[in-house]
């Protein structure tokens, strides 16, 4: 049988090694979203250029059906590349949750508070919810366990909002929106001066 000294030693490795995991993958899976939207926003963002380009709006007086219904379909392609970013955003956000439980279990264990102070921040945004008290007065436990009575220098209140997730939602549907009003505002504008 091993020593109790030597089982702390082998938890705390243990731990140390899946906390360095968790963070790798958070900061993978994090990257790797920003990476793939900024691409695919940049695309979407050309595209929007070519809509509001004076080409268009020529070929519009030439051929007005067919570049309207060319311009609708490049706004349908934009709306579907940016949802399939969006969903697999959404996707990724359900693996930074399942990692961010590792740091909470582990921190909690062992008396740490580095990601639990993002965790209190988040939980103050949503102070309407039952279970937040509860959440918040684990944490703060948490905190006391790791810092004792040192006062943080600089207290987390809420977390600033809009979320990733909530900006990648408004590209995600703002780009193509800007696109679709920029395609009925052209064609308006024919319809307006062919009167």
């Amino acid at each position: 049988m091993m020593p109790e000294n030597q089982m702390a030693d082998l938890d705390w490795e243990r731990d140390k090694f899946e906390y360095q995991m968790a963070q790798e993958m958070l900061r993978h899976y994090d990257s790797l979203n920003w990476q793939i939207g900024s691409i695919l926003i940049a695309g979407t963002l050309v595209l929007t250029g070519l809509i509001f380009n004076k080409d268009t709006v020529r070929l519009l007086y030439e051929r007005f059906w067919p570049t309207v219904a060319s311009l609708l379909t490049a706004n349908l392609v934009s709306y579907l590349v940016l949802l399939i970013w969006l969903l697999w955003f959404r996707r990724h956000r359900a693996y930074y949750n399942l990692r961010n439980e590792v740091f909470h279990r582990i921190e909690l264990g062992r008396g740490m508070y580095h990601h639990l102070a993002i965790a209190a921040g988040d939980l103050r945004n949503n102070t309407n919810s039952p279970s937040a008290k509860e959440k918040l007065d684990r944490v703060e436990t948490a905190r006391k366990a790791a810092y004792g009575d040192f006062q943080v220098l600089y207290e987390v209140g809420k977390l600033p909002q809009p979320s990733g997730y909530s900006l990648a939602k408004v590209l995600a549907f703002g780009i193509p929106t800007l696109q679709l009003l920029g395609t009925l505002s052209l064609a308006l504008l024919h319809h307006w001066r062919a009167l």
